[in-house]
C-alpha cells in the first residue's frame, strides 16, 4: 500500500510539472510574444525611413509575421527560460530604441 502511494505521487508531480511547462510557454507565447512584438513595431513604424503611415502599416504587416514565431519558437525551444531571455531582450532593446527614436 506504501508503495503505490509513492508512485502515485511521483506520477503526479511529473503530471503537474509537465503542467506547467506547458502553462509557462503558453504565457511566453501570448503575453511574451505580444509585448516582444508591440515593442518591436512600434520602434519599426519610428525607425523606417518612408511616411508615417506606410512605416506604421508594414510595421504592423511585419507584426504577425513576428509574434507567430515567436509563438513557435516558444514551444520549440530547449527551456522556457531561453524564451523568457530572449523575450525580455527583444522588449529591452526595443524599447531603449523607441526612447532613443522620439
Amino acid at each position: 500500500m506504501h508503495t503505490q502511494s509513492a508512485i502515485s505521487l511521483t506520477s503526479m508531480r511529473q503530471k503537474h510539472g509537465h503542467t506547467f511547462t506547458v502553462i509557462n510557454r503558453t504565457l511566453a507565447a501570448l503575453v511574451g510574444g505580444y509585448l516582444a512584438t508591440a515593442s518591436c513595431a512600434a520602434l519599426l513604424a519610428l525607425i523606417l525611413p518612408m511616411s508615417t503611415a506606410d512605416s506604421t502599416l508594414l510595421a504592423m504587416m511585419l507584426s504577425f509575421a513576428l509574434w507567430a514565431s515567436l509563438a513557435i519558437y516558444a514551444f520549440a525551444a530547449k527551456s522556457g527560460t531561453r524564451v523568457w531571455i530572449l523575450l525580455a531582450t527583444l522588449i529591452a532593446i526595443s524599447l531603449v530604441g523607441v526612447g532613443a527614436a522620439q
